[in-house]
């Protein structure tokens, strides 16, 4: 078990710091009860409506996409509401990443090909290190500290992050908009990470 910070000093201040700095940008590990597809009722993340809200996050884990691929509308509505988002919701549901916090690497940088995003920063390094200093900043902000291990959301965000010589323990998942994956299987890849690094 990797002793990151459980944000348990997490009162409205500090929550409503992030939420400020990082609502449109980023959002935590939990969904709203729903058996359906449709994963865009944030209201969960209210702490005026779920009352153990701050007891939940935590910044032990990190989940890393690339980048967004189309506004976000809603304070924290990254992760929350896209077509395939149901398949991350059900695979980290009652496991130690329920509660993470996740953002995206590049910011303000919209673009549905992963590829293209990857290649522009690869021959952009100068930018790159720009979003990744910044990446570092916000982490800092949120709580992360060295223990914290990142889960990078796909090949993409890795291969960027690994570029940038990163400092945290990170670990890959394939990225849950992947059309091949099923639920069953992703729920067991999110397993198989978790039993790795209790071995770590």
């Amino acid at each position: 078990m990797h002793d990151g910070v459980s944000l348990q000093a997490m009162n409205q201040k500090k929550f409503n710091d992030i939420k400020q700095a990082y609502g449109d940008v980023a959002s935590w590990a939990l969904w709203s009860d729903t058996n359906d597809g449709d994963t865009s009722d944030v209201s969960i993340l209210d702490p005026n409506i779920n009352d153990g809200l701050f007891q939940q996050l935590h910044t032990n884990y990190v989940l890393v996409a690339l980048n967004i691929s189309g506004q976000i509308k809603t304070p924290f509505g990254n992760f929350h509401g896209g077509k395939r988002d149901f398949m991350l919701r059900d695979a980290v549901k009652d496991t130690p990443l329920e509660g993470a916090y996740m953002t995206d690497l590049i910011k303000n940088y919209e673009e549905k090909n992963s590829s293209s995003v990857v290649h522009y920063f690869e021959k952009n390094v100068s930018q790159l290190h720009l979003q990744i200093s910044a990446f570092h900043k916000e982490l800092a902000n949120v709580g992360a500290n060295s223990s914290t291990v990142l889960i990078g959301l796909g090949g993409g965000v890795c291969r960027l992050l690994e570029m940038a010589q990163e400092k945290y323990c990170l670990k890959r998942l394939t990225h849950y908009s992947y059309r091949n994956l099923r639920k069953d299987e992703y729920r067991q890849e999110v397993n198989k990470l978790l039993l790795s690094l209790e071995d770590d």
